[in-house]
């Protein structure tokens, strides 16, 4: 005999009995199993597609990617703008990496990272553009025990529709909107998507009765590129090769050389003389390089405000126009996509250049890619064999011409020399 109390769920409960009898008594009755099954639930993790769709507004555009351990605090979201919040356990450092190297592999054009000295303050900035696609990241971290936050601004571009454009009524279609082009000129929009509209040329080709001042080896470029009627005296028949050409000046070459020498339409760059709303204050829309200026800063190619460069206010339209600032505007005309990542060191191991380190880091993408063209790289062409870059030297006029000679890479582009023998 055996006296046990046990503790049960309908009080105190004591027996004097057999082993048997008290395990009999105390086994699970039977017809519970019979009860509803119990399914197992768990909370998804970071990085699982519950999560991430969770974490993703859908009006975001899918070529802007989302930090995968994040938790969405706000959503303002349309198809052309809008801004997100979101918050996350990672620290700057390891959100700033992601964004940097994912950005770069889907073919952003990655301005530099701007990072914060104090978190709370001044905040980790990531600005980066893909075509008319233009996205803004801040990261703010109060402290290391704090949660990141990450807030999020995008932008599409979107032309500004002339206000001549009727739009359709009931009875009948619209009429295209006149598209102003580099020099002014203007033709309808009614050609069809397959053939190629007007390039943004002066008419005729030009002849100058100095091109023999410039360097030798220049001359030849200088003379192809003339002939297009892509440049402009200096005054007169004087071209004046080996002055310095403004930034203006290269801008409105630089649109009218690259559609000339575009045989695809959507290679071509859109010169914008319609607009409420000119982004350099200096550039107004009575200013001759209006059209091309403007068209370059709403296609992402020169930094704007409209790129997320927040403290460029001013073009500067009659300053000289440096090296750097060339192969900044022209390669990504060359290449056509986004630029790879460069560092000081990168480019010094490509190029060898001696005074690497006073290109400003915003150029450094170009100047590796530049290097990336082999044969048709701007540097070698211009400038020949060097190992000083002297990225903030002036651009003479007859560099200019020699840089827009040649537009794309070794294996598709089209040069100046091919166009005037079509011709």
């Amino acid at each position: 005999m055996r006296c046990a109390i046990a503790i049960g769920a309908l009080g105190w409960l004591s027996a004097c009995s057999s082993d048997a009898a008290w395990q009999e008594r105390l086994a699970p009755d039977p017809g519970l199993n019979n009860g509803p099954e119990v399914t197992e639930t768990f909370a998804p993790e970071f990085g699982d597609a519950d999560a991430a769709n969770a974490t993703r507004p859908e009006a975001l555009p899918e070529a802007i990617p989302v930090y995968p351990e994040v938790r969405l605090l706000d959503d303002d979201t349309a198809d052309n703008r809008g801004r997100v919040l979101w918050e996350s356990d990672s620290g700057l450092t390891p959100i700033a990496s992601f964004y940097k190297r994912v950005l770069n592999e889907d073919g952003w054009i990655l301005d530099p990272i701007e990072i914060a000295s104090e978190p709370a303050i001044d905040p980790t900035k990531l600005s980066a553009r893909r075509g008319n696609l233009n996205a803004r990241i801040e990261l703010t971290q109060a402290n290391l025990t704090e949660p990141t936050t990450i807030a999020l601004t995008y932008e599409r571009q979107t032309r500004v529709t002339p206000p001549d454009y009727t739009p359709p009524d009931a009875g009948g279609a619209a009429t295209p909107p006149a598209e102003t082009h580099a020099n002014g000129n203007t033709a309808r929009n009614d050609a069809p998507e397959s053939e190629s509209f007007e390039p943004a040329v002066a008419p005729g080709p030009k002849t100058f009765v100095d091109i023999s001042a410039a360097p030798e080896a220049l001359q030849p470029y200088l003379r192809d590129v003339a002939a297009l009627g892509v440049l402009d005296a200096a005054t007169g028949d004087r071209f004046v090769p080996n002055e310095p050409v403004s930034r203006g000046d290269f801008a409105r070459w630089l649109v009218a050389a690259n559609n000339l020498m575009r045989e695809r339409p959507g290679d071509r760059l859109r010169a914008i003389a319609v607009t409420e709303d000119p982004v350099f204050a200096d550039v107004p829309p009575s200013a001759p390089e209006f059209p091309a200026v403007q068209g370059l800063a709403e296609a992402g190619l020169i930094p704007s405000q409209l790129s997320g460069d927040l403290t460029v206010k001013s073009f500067r339209p009659e300053a000289p126009l440096t090296r750097e600032t060339l192969l900044l505007w022209k390669v990504p005309l060359d290449l056509r996509q986004g630029l790879p990542t460069a560092t000081v060191e990168t480019v010094r191991a490509a190029w060898g250049f001696q005074d690497i380190e006073q290109v400003d880091p915003i150029a450094l993408s170009a100047v590796l890619a530049d290097y990336n063209n082999g044969d048709r790289a701007n540097i070698r062409r211009v400038y020949g064999f060097t190992r000083l870059l002297q990225p903030q030297k002036p651009v003479t006029r007859a560099e200019a011409a020699a840089a827009l000679w040649f537009f794309g890479t070794r294996g598709d582009g089209n040069s100046a020399a091919a166009v005037v023998r079509e011709d």
